[in-house]
Parts: structure tokens; C-alpha cells; sequence
């Protein structure tokens, strides 16, 4: 438990929650199983074209953990054409829940074979806005730009 802040004389509690990494690596295990469990079985009882579609299922998976930055490009891109629900009649489970899944599955497998802690990594590759430039090269970009240069 980790006391901060003056509320008005009130101390303010603030809780945190420390995991251990190989609890972490483990629970990260246990969701990519459960994610490609879960898909290969909703895929494989897709009433028009099982097999394809786990294919493409596993595809889009090794897709993911591969480049975990497209995921959020793609899902909501296919958000529209995913829902093939008046032609295959599921009503319950469509497509699009396939490719959330595969997001899922390939974004945790990754995150089980990552080989440096959360701390010292950049979040999907990007690299923070203050740790990318030395202090004087970013205060001339922003004179620059408020200048209209």
C-alpha cells in the first residue's frame, strides 16, 4: 500500500498491485492458450468453410505476434466486413469475434517469448516523445514550428 497526497489532511490511499515476472509470463501463457483453445474450436464449427477459416484464424494469430502493431489497425478495419452473420447464421459468435481472438492470442504469445522486462521496452516499438530527442533539439523543432518556419 503506497500512501500519497494532502487531502485536506485526509492521507489518501493508492494501491498497487507487484506481479512477479514469471507470474506474469505464466498468466500470459494461460490467456494464449485459452484464446487459441477458444478460436480453433468457434473456427472449426464454422458452418460454410471450417478449415479455411482456421487457417486464417492461425494465419492472422502468427500475424499478431509477429507485428502486434497491426491489430489496431485492422480490427476496426474489418469491424464492417467481418460480420457475416445473414449468411452463415450464427448469432451468438460471428467472425469478427475470430479476429479479436487472434489479436489476443498472438499479442500474449508474444508477450510470453519477450526476452526484456516491461520497464525497459517501448510500447509496441514506439519510443517515448522525451526520451527520443536531446532537450535542445526538441526546444528548436517546437521554436521552429511556432515560428512557421
Amino acid at each position: 500500500m503506497v500512501v500519497s497526497g494532502d487531502c485536506g489532511g485526509v492521507a489518501r490511499r493508492r494501491w498497487s498491485l507487484r506481479v512477479s515476472p514469471g507470474l506474469q509470463v505464466a498468466l500470459h501463457a494461460v490467456l494464449a492458450v485459452f484464446a487459441c483453445a477458444l478460436g480453433s474450436f468457434i473456427a472449426l464449427h464454422h458452418p460454410l468453410w471450417p478449415l479455411p477459416l482456421t487457417v486464417t484464424f492461425l494465419a492472422w494469430s502468427t500475424a499478431v505476434f509477429l507485428r502486434p502493431a497491426i491489430w489496431p489497425l485492422v480490427l476496426p478495419a474489418l469491424l464492417p466486413v467481418a460480420g457475416l452473420a445473414p449468411w452463415t447464421g450464427w448469432i451468438v459468435v460471428e467472425e469478427f469475434d475470430l479476429l479479436a481472438l487472434g489479436a489476443a492470442l498472438g499479442c500474449h504469445a508474444r508477450l510470453v517469448l519477450r526476452r526484456s522486462p516491461p520497464e525497459d521496452r517501448a510500447v509496441a516499438g514506439v519510443v517515448p516523445w522525451r526520451q527520443s530527442r536531446p532537450r535542445r533539439a526538441r526546444g528548436g523543432a517546437l521554436a521552429r514550428i511556432g515560428l512557421g518556419l
